[in-house]
């Protein structure tokens, strides 16, 4: 808290009527240290933090929590995190999930569900996790955060993107899709998803 303290204070000498708007009748100091804080997990920096501070201005009141009011900072931080993924060609290469398997952990997530163990178990058995590279997904912004954390949990290098955090200065290249592990699988999932 007490860097973001100081960081505030900085800012508020630029840009008072920002740090006003957003602090404490937004988000209090400490919930914006834990936005702040899973950027950082992620390897995003925290350098722009203007476009953080007006990202949580603008989507804290719509915002239903602090994970989905990270995800929107992490929207609008999409020129950051494109420039990161992206390669020299302005190409960024990776992989997509099933629509099916998307769909359930969006559901999830809104719906605050545990998560199959086995959807994950198929989604890491996949083959493009052996050799221990890093790779990049992505998905849709509701199944981002969950995804990210179970691969974190079964302690999968990969980065997680949602479609909505690429920006338009560059292009997504599918290397394949994820899929849902079978039959059986998509047939539980589809089950699943019309209780």
């Amino acid at each position: 808290d007490r860097l973001t303290r100081r960081t505030l204070d900085h800012y508020d000498s630029e840009a008072p009527e920002l740090v006003s708007s957003v602090i404490p009748g937004v988000v209090s100091v400490t919930q914006l240290t834990e936005i702040l804080k899973g950027l950082l997990r992620e390897g995003i920096s925290v350098r722009n933090f203007d476009v953080i501070l007006q990202a949580v201005a603008e989507a804290g009141p719509r915002a239903g929590s602090e994970r989905s009011l990270l995800e929107e900072v992490r929207i609008a931080l999409k020129n950051q995190i494109t420039q990161k993924y992206a390669g020299e060609d302005g190409v960024i290469r990776g992989f997509t999930l099933d629509a099916l398997l998307d769909i359930a952990l969006v559901k999830c997530e809104r719906e605050k569900q545990v998560v199959d163990p086995e959807w994950i178990e198929s989604i890491c058995a996949n083959p493009l996790f052996s050799g221990g590279n890093s790779r990049v997904i992505v998905v849709s912004r509701g199944a981002r955060r969950l995804l990210y954390e179970a691969l974190q949990l079964r302690r999968i290098n990969a980065a997680v993107l949602a479609f909505d955090e690429i920006s338009e200065t560059v292009t997504f290249e599918s290397q394949g899709q994820i899929e849902s592990g079978g039959e059986k699988n998509a047939r539980e999932i589809m089950e699943r998803l019309a209780a």
